[in-house]
C-alpha cells in the first residue's frame, strides 16, 4: 500500500482565501491572484487519500479538533470543521512523543491548510500537527519520519499539506522590514527543497530561520523528513514569488518510481527507533 500518496508545500497566508479579497490592496491584487492560482493548482493536483496530514508552525503538538475559524483574524466567514482521525492521532502521539492539544481552534497556519484541504477533498479526516519554531532541524526530520510510520501502522493512505511561507524580512515593505541575508536564505531553502536535500534544509534553522522570520522552515523540514521516509520526490521545480513582502514557496511531491520504504522506521526491534528519546522538543 502507498502510505503517503502525495504531498504539497504551500504558503498558509490568509490572503490565499477568497474571504480576504476585500482586504487586499489594489497594488497587490495581481500578485495575490497569481499566488492563489498557483497554490490551488498545486493542491488540486494531489492524489486521492484517506486522510490529510496538516503541518503548520505553532505550539508543539497534535490538535484533537480541527476547527478552522477566521474570526480571530477579523474575517466574517463560516467555520470549517473537519474530523480528526482518532486512530492515527493515537499512533502519531505514541511515535513522536508530541502531546495532544485540547480545546481551541486551529492556529492560523493549519486553519488555512484545513480550508485548502476541504476545498480539494471535502469532509476528509485530517491530522493537524504544529511544530515549535525553535525545534532542532534533525528532530523535525525525525518527526516527519514518525508520521510516515504512524500512517503505515494505521493502514492509511495519506496526503500531506505543509506550510511554506519563507522570509518576512525581504525589503522595506516587508512585515519585518529589511533583514540582512533574508533573500539569500530564501534561495538556500529553495535549493534544498528542490533537490530533496533534507540535511541542508534542517541546517538552515532554527536560529537563522528565526532571524530572517522564515515561519515555514519548521513545517518544511518536517515535510522533508516525511518525504525522505516515504520516498517522495519533487514532481516539478518549486515555485517562488515575493507577495506582500514575504517569500512564498510552493511545491508538489510525489512518487517517481521508487516504492515506499518497507520497515526502516518501524519500532519492531529490527530497525532503529524513529525518534530517539530525549531529543523530542
Amino acid at each position: 500500500m502507498t502510505v503517503v500518496a502525495g504531498a504539497a508545500a504551500v504558503p498558509a497566508a490568509p490572503l490565499l482565501l477568497p474571504q480576504v479579497s476585500p482586504g487586499v490592496p489594489a497594488a497587490d491584487a495581481e500578485a495575490v491572484a497569481r499566488l492563489r492560482d498557483a497554490v490551488a493548482a498545486t493542491v488540486d493536483a494531489l492524489p486521492d487519500a484517506d486522510v490529510v496530514v496538516l503541518i503548520g508552525s505553532g505550539p508543539r503538538g497534535f490538535r484533537e479538533r480541527a476547527r478552522s475559524s477566521l474570526r480571530p483574524l477579523g474575517i466574517v466567514a463560516d467555520d470549517v470543521v473537519l474530523p480528526v482521525d482518532a486512530e492515527l492521532l493515537t499512533h502519531a502521539t505514541r511515535i513522536t512523543q508530541y502531546p495532544v492539544l485540547i480545546g481551541g481552534g486551529l492556529a492560523v497556519d493549519n486553519a488555512v491548510l484545513a480550508r485548502l484541504a476541504h476545498r480539494r477533498y471535502g469532509d476528509i479526516p485530517v491530522l493537524p500537527v504544529s511544530v515549535a519554531p525553535e525545534t532542532d532541524g534533525q528532530v523535525l526530520v525525525n518527526i516527519g519520519a514518525g508520521l510516515v510510520e504512524a500512517l503505515r501502522d494505521t493502514h492509511r493512505a495519506g496526503a500531506v499539506l505543509a506550510t511554506s511561507d519563507l522570509s518576512a524580512g525581504l525589503g522595506r515593505t516587508s512585515p519585518r522590514y529589511d533583514v540582512a541575508g533574508a533573500a539569500a536564505w530564501d534561495q538556500l531553502v529553495l535549493r534544498a527543497v528542490g533537490s530533496g536535500d533534507v540535511d541542508a534544509l534542517a541546517a538552515l534553522g532554527p536560529a537563522e530561520a528565526a532571524r530572517v522570520h522564515g515561519r515555514g522552515w519548521g513545517p518544511l523540514t518536517v515535510l522533508g523528513g516525511l518525504a525522505a521516509a516515504a520516498r517522495l520526490h519533487p514532481v516539478e521545480e518549486p515555485g517562488y514569488d515575493v507577495v506582500r513582502g514575504v517569500g512564498r514557496l510552493w511545491l508538489r511531491l510525489g512518487h517517481t518510481g521508487s516504492p515506499d520504504v518497507g520497515g526502516v522506521f518501524r519500532r519492531d526491534g529490527t530497525a532503529p527507533l524513529t525518534l530517539p528519546r530525549g531529543t523530542e522538543r
